[in-house]
């Protein structure tokens, strides 16, 4: 039997137990910290998102802030949770070996619940393990669970739930249950429970202590000691909490590489109501979570809850989830008197059509506001909808048309059917409108029987649910629009309203009708197809373009810029060889440059020869770009690619026009450092460094550019790059963390420097500001996406140099963009990752340990630097 240690730290902050856990794992994988159980609380409260998720996305910060709440970040990935001063956790720091396996599994996770299992049942309270990794009571959670890995050690980690304040969990986590009625979130809340909803009251923390260390103690077969920190583990558990604590960490995932959306619907069954909630992974085309509710009776208890646990991390593919559904029925694992799985499966349709409508630009937002009867959103408008219905209840109440079918348009403030009536008569629609459900159907009957192909109509979703079954007993294919305000049915006056005797007044959503009247009048009626789409027209994407079209594929090149190459982001410098390659002519070139001089505090100036050029970046793109045209690539600027769809087709959103479609066989996404392309499919710059730049007078010609260190200049350098008669003067370095100068404070006393040198003189005559990416990614295609330039974090580590390895890389994606389209073979773009991590991977590695080393050990600023740059020998002889 082996003797683990049992520690039993205090309640700390979220920051400190976060720092902890990451001591204790990192160093068990080292082999230098015993095998652990650790009891950890939190003081104060705090909500913590999963290692993969954004801080935005997941939790309500504004609440946070308001009740103190501390907010923080796992090293564990899963979903985010509230822990207040109430809730008990546990965490589990052991050797692989001891479980025999490498990989987290079923098994593991089920052996390592089992301890907790038993404890409970020590508390009177029978509890079971439910795959994949949580612990219940009666189909409740009382234990969730997650854990990771680091070297040869697993950490796994659970809370219990002592007492549990179930509102305030809702109010902070960003669970969406603002779109769901109150006894539907009593229904969420029904999802979890604590011992002292078990037991009526919750004993005591040592005796849930005492408990669970029973549970380990028999179901692993150790005796547990307590013990306390090492002193190598308090040392690093030190040095790790200024970063737990730092902005660094806590945002490390941001909102824009994560995009979560929520989509919703309902279906009114005899029996009851089915509402179903998706909370969906857009670019990834996965569902995250999914809630569904009702007034219906299942049986058992706990069923629906497995059935929406099978559903999770699923594809948005209709026929997958169609098919776990029916499964789950004809298995008998459910039972529902009075519904079928058909009764679930029309919400479950009607949630996925909301997402499939997104591809024509509108936003998700928006399409949860949509339902469409008797076909989908696509098959409707491509029949043109001819006639508009609007509801009378969106009349003034005092208006003496109230409750008649026409309009007098008076303009009267306040009232939408007027501004609607103006939208419908301008796409040349008939507009109608309705005062009564039988009024409804009576124009139903008439369009129908007058060969009206397709309408539009304005109602609550509430209406809509209840009468699903009627639009599609009518035949008539339609678009129904959600209006705004309090409805009949949030008033209990369903039956008022069905009579046309509602006398509360709704809105028009005026603003979601005219998004849709345009898409109908012809917006994405058809989808272009091309061979490549080029997101993102700097170098990367105008070079890829430019090869691709010189292979003779048919290329559309985006770019969100109105002007290609305007505004300037960068210091406008490019190796002498890239001139040469190119053979594009020279009319973008301002100055040669003979080499490169280093300056150090306390060393002497070091000369490098580095042949080049500076030039006018914003000509350097267009030259690119002009050639890609006249190789025959077609050019859309003021123009962004806002999203993927599952066949294939990709949504451009022009500035000053309507969305329209295209569907490339290949994409390449040149977009820049927050690449959309590479958002949508899950691939981001997670390293990025902010940089800033000042274009000033020269007081003297130059033929060097200069490299500036300095101890403020936090991981980073600053520089100056002669352009003729001015000079490009910028900074880059690490973001300051608090109680640090802002960088354009940095950069006004570098600024400052240099003219106190005598290096330049005068007012600054332009001003740049942008991210640079500082990590390589580990590769850059995905299906039928290619990533390029910055979009790749194909950027130089540590000098940040990129328009060279732009160039090269997007040659090489356009090259292999047109094989793979005209073979139709997009294995083929797997060799895109080979070639051009065959010529840049080696010095990118070399330069990320190098920046690794420049951030981590900064403060040793005299002894690392000649390591950290690329001027100086030791910087290519070190190993590390």
């Amino acid at each position: 039997m082996q003797t683990w240690r049992l520690l039993d730290t205090p309640p700390m902050t979220a920051a400190e137990n976060m720092a902890m856990d990451e001591t204790l794992l990192e160093l068990k994988g080292e082999g230098r910290s015993p095998n652990t159980i650790r009891f950890l609380q939190f003081s104060p409260r705090a909500v913590l998102v999963g290692f993969h998720q954004a801080i935005a996305e997941e939790i309500r910060t504004g609440y946070c802030r308001a009740n103190r709440i501390d907010v923080n970040r796992r090293i564990t990935g899963g979903g985010a949770i509230f822990f207040d001063e109430n809730q008990l956790g546990w965490e589990v720091f052991c050797d692989k070996a001891f479980f025999n396996t490498s990989i987290p599994n079923a098994h593991l996770f089920k052996a390592l619940c089992e301890p907790v299992v038993a404890a409970l049942a020590l508390l009177n309270i029978n509890a079971e393990f439910r795959p994949r990794n949580d612990i219940e009571v009666n189909g409740r959670k009382i234990s969730g669970t997650g854990g990771t890995e680091a070297d040869g050690a697993f950490m796994f980690q659970g809370t219990m739930l002592v007492d549990f304040d179930a509102d305030t969990m809702l109010r902070a986590l960003r669970i969406p249950v603002e779109k769901l009625k109150a006894k539907e979130i009593d229904s969420v809340k029904d999802r979890v429970t604590c011992l002292k909803w078990e037991l009526g009251d919750a004993p005591s923390l040592a005796g849930i202590k005492q408990a669970i260390k029973l549970g380990f103690e028999k179901c692993l077969d150790i005796k547990l000691e307590l013990g306390g920190l090492t002193a190598q583990e308090q040392k690093r558990f030190e040095e790790k909490l200024t970063y737990f604590r730092s902005t660094r960490w806590v945002d490390s995932v941001k909102p824009r590489f994560q995009k979560r959306e929520t989509v919703q619907a309902a279906y009114k069954a005899p029996a009851g109501m089915v509402r179903t909630t998706l909370v969906i992974n857009l670019p990834q085309k996965r569902l995250k979570d999914i809630y569904i509710t009702g007034d219906f009776l299942s049986f058992p208890g706990r069923a629906l809850y497995d059935l929406e646990a099978e559903l999770r991390g699923a594809p948005l593919d209709r026929d997958r989830l169609h098919g776990i559904i029916r499964n789950y029925f004809d298995q008998g694992r459910i039972i529902i008197p009075g519904l079928s799985f058909e009764d679930f499966l029309k919400p479950l349709d009607q949630c996925l059509e909301k997402v499939e409508i997104s591809k024509y630009g509108i936003p998700l937002a928006h399409c949860n506001l949509i339902s469409v009867a008797n076909g989908s959103f696509e098959e409707v408008i491509r029949r043109q909808p001819s006639v508009l219905l609007l509801p009378y209840c969106a009349k003034l109440t005092e208006c003496d048309l109230r409750y008649e079918k026409g309009c007098k348009i008076c303009g009267e403030a306040g009232c939408s059917i007027g501004p609607a009536w103006v939208m419908g008569r301008g796409k040349e629609m008939k507009v109608i409108s309705i005062v009564s459900f039988e009024d409804l159907w009576d124009e139903l009957m008439r369009m129908k029987a007058a060969g009206v192909c397709a309408y539009i109509g304005c109602c609550c979703q509430p209406f809509f649910a209840k009468h699903v079954d009627d639009f599609k007993k009518s035949g008539l294919p339609g678009i129904l629009l959600d209006i705004d305000n309090t409805t009949c049915y949030d008033l209990d006056q369903a039956k008022e309203a069905y009579a046309g005797k509602f006398d509360s007044q709704t809105k028009v959503n005026l603003e979601l009708l005219q998004t849709v009247l345009n898409v109908t009048q012809g917006v994405a009626m058809t989808i272009a197809r091309c061979d490549v789409l080029v997101v993102g027209a700097g170098p990367a994407g105008s070079s890829a373009a430019l090869a691709a079209s010189r292979r003779g594929a048919r290329v559309l090149l985006v770019e969100r810029r109105r002007q290609v190459g305007l505004p300037v982001q960068c210091a406008e410098y490019i190796p002498a060889m890239l001139k040469g390659q190119l053979g594009l002519g020279a009319g973008y070139v301002v100055q040669k440059i003979e080499g490169m001089r280093t300056f150090v505090p306390g060393q002497a100036v070091k000369e490098t020869v580095a042949p080049g050029y500076v030039i006018r970046r914003e000509l350097f793109d267009r030259t690119l770009v002009a050639a890609a045209q006249a190789a025959g690539a077609e050019l859309r600027c003021a123009t962004r690619a806002t999203a993927m769809h599952p066949d294939g087709s990709v949504t451009l959103s022009p500035r000053d026009g309507p969305a329209t479609a295209v569907r490339p066989k290949v994409i390449i996404g040149a977009d820049g450092p927050h690449s959309t392309i590479g958002r949508q499919v899950g691939a981001v710059n997670r390293h990025l460094l902010p940089g800033v730049q000042m274009t000033l007078p020269l007081a003297a010609p130059l033929a060097y550019t200069e490299i500036y260190f300095d101890p403020e200049f936090v991981a980073g350098y600053g520089w100056l790059f002669p352009k003729g008669k001015v000079a490009n003067i910028g900074l880059g370095m690490l973001r300051p963390t608090r109680g640090r100068p802002s960088l354009r404070k940095v950069l006004d006393g570098f600024i400052r420097r240099l003219e106190a040198e005598g290096k330049i003189c005068g007012a600054p005559v332009a001003y740049a500001a942008g991210w640079i990416p500082a990590e390589p990614v580990r590769r850059a295609v995905y299906g039928n996406v290619l990533l390029a330039g910055d979009a790749a974090g194909q950027t130089h580590p540590i000098t940040g140099a990129g328009i060279f390895a732009a160039v090269a890389c997007g040659q090489m994606a356009g090259k292999w963009a047109a094989r793979a389209a005209a073979l139709a073979d997009n294995d083929l773009l797997a060799q895109y990752d080979v070639q051009w991590q065959d010529l840049f991977a080696e010095t990118q590695q070399r330069a990320y340990r190098r920046r690794v080393k420049m951030e981590s050990e900064w403060e040793d600023f005299g002894d690392i630097i000649e390591s950290c740059w690329v001027a100086f020998r030791k910087y290519y002889e070190d190993s590390g």
